[in-house]
C-alpha cells in the first residue's frame, strides 16, 4: 500500500498534470518542492572531522548534520550542523570527503568541516531525490521527470549536465526518483517507482549504457535508497525497511528496520552496518537507527537532534 506520503504526493503531481492540460490549477503539497530563499547563507563555519562520520539530512529542520560513525558512540552529539534553508533528501559522500546534498532544486557541495557549499548545481536538476558519485569522481543526480524519472550526469568538476538517462514506465502518471549507487564492477544502479503503481523498480546501467535493465525486484520502495556490501548484497529501501538480495536474486534473503513516515536514503558500511532513517509522526521520536548484518538494533541517535531524518552518508565507506 501506498504510504500516507506518497498517495498526497501522487495526487498533487496528478493535479499539476491536469493542470498543464488546462484543466485548473495546482500546487506542490506544503513542504515539498522548490522551497522559497530565506536570505543569505550562514557564514562559513569550519569543524576538524573525524575521519569515520555519518550524515544524516533532516527534512523537517532544513539541515545536514554529522555524528561519529561509531555503534558504540550513544546518541552523540553532532560534530557539525549545515543549516541548508531547504529540504534536503538523498546525501553521498565521494573519495575526497565531498559530501553532495539532494535539495530538490539544486545538488549543493561542501568540503569536509565546512558549512558554506563550494559549489551549487542547478543546471538539469528537476527535482532531485537521490545522489551519487563514482569513482572516476562524476556525480549522478536521480530526478522526477514528470511521468519519466532521469539520471543526469556531471563530469568530475562540471556543473553542466554531460548526458542524461531515462526511465520509463507505460501508463505512468508521474515518476518517483530514488537513491542511486554502483556496485564493484561500476555498475549503476538506480529505484524508481512509477505512479500508479505500488512497486518499484531498481535499474541497472553498464558502464557507457544509456539503458537501464529492470531487476524485477519484488520488494522496492518510492523514493529510497540502496546500497552495496562488500560480499555484493544489495540492500534496497521501501520507506523504512531495507530488503537484501543477493547477487542475481529476486526476491530479498532478509529486511531490516521498521516502516518510516519518510523516505529512506540509507547507508551500509563496508562491515556491512546499516545506518537506516527513522522519521516518526512525533519528530521527538524520529531516529537514526544503526543495524548489524544480521539486522540487530545496536544504538540510535535520537530526536533531540534530528526530527525528520530521509537521508545518510558515510564518510569511510562511500566505496
Amino acid at each position: 500500500m501506498l504510504s500516507a506520503r506518497l498517495r498526497a504526493l501522487a495526487l498533487s503531481a496528478f493535479a499539476v498534470i491536469v493542470s498543464a492540460c488546462g484543466a485548473g490549477t495546482a500546487s506542490a503539497p506544503a513542504g515539498y518542492g522548490p522551497p522559497a530563499t530565506t536570505g543569505a547563507p550562514p557564514a562559513a563555519v569550519q569543524r576538524r572531522l573525524p575521519r569515520d562520520v555519518v550524515y544524516v539530512s533532516d527534512y523537517v529542520n532544513e539541515e545536514v548534520l554529522a555524528f561519529p560513525a561509531s555503534t558504540r558512540a550513544k546518541n552523540p552529539a553532532p560534530l557539525l550542523t549545515i543549516a541548508l534553508g531547504t529540504h534536503p533528501n538523498g546525501l553521498w559522500v565521494d573519495r575526497d570527503g565531498i559530501l553532495y546534498v539532494a535539495a530538490y532544486s539544486s545538488v549543493l557541495e561542501f568540503k569536509p568541516g565546512l558549512t558554506t557549499p563550494f559549489r551549487t548545481i542547478t543546471d538539469g536538476v528537476t527535482g532531485a531525490e537521490g545522489v551519487t558519485v563514482d569513482k572516476r569522481g562524476t556525480l549522478y543526480v536521480v530526478n522526477h521527470a514528470g511521468a519519466d524519472v532521469t539520471v543526469v550526469e556531471y563530469r568530475h568538476g562540471g556543473g553542466a549536465p554531460s548526458q542524461t538517462l531515462t526511465m520509463t514506465e507505460p501508463d505512468s502518471l508521474f515518476g518517483f526518483p530514488g537513491g542511486a549507487t554502483f556496485d564493484a564492477a561500476g555498475n549503476l544502479y538506480v529505484s524508481t517507482l512509477f505512479y500508479p503503481e505500488t512497486n518499484g523498480h531498481v535499474f541497472r546501467f553498464a558502464p557507457g549504457a544509456t539503458t537501464g535493465t529492470d531487476l524485477g525486484l519484488a520488494d522496492v520502495g518510492s523514493q529510497d535508497g540502496l546500497a552495496f556490501d562488500a560480499q555484493g548484497n544489495l540492500y534496497v529501501g521501501d520507506l523504512g525497511p531495507v530488503a537484501v538480495y543477493r547477487p542475481g536474486a529476486t526476491q530479498p534473503f532478509e529486511t531490516i528496520g521498521k516502516s518510516s513516515d519518510y523516505p529512506s536514503f540509507f547507508a551500509v558500511s563496508a562491515k556491512g552496518f546499516v545506518y537506516a532513517p527513522y522519521a516518526a509522526g512525533v519528530p521527538s521520536k524520529s531516529r537514526l537507527l544503526e543495524y548489524t548484518s544480521e539486522g540487530k538494533q545496536v544504538d540510535a541517535i535520537g530526536g533531540t537532534y534530528v526530527s525528520g531524518p530521509t537521508g545518510v552518508a558515510l564518510r569511510s565507506s562511500a566505496f
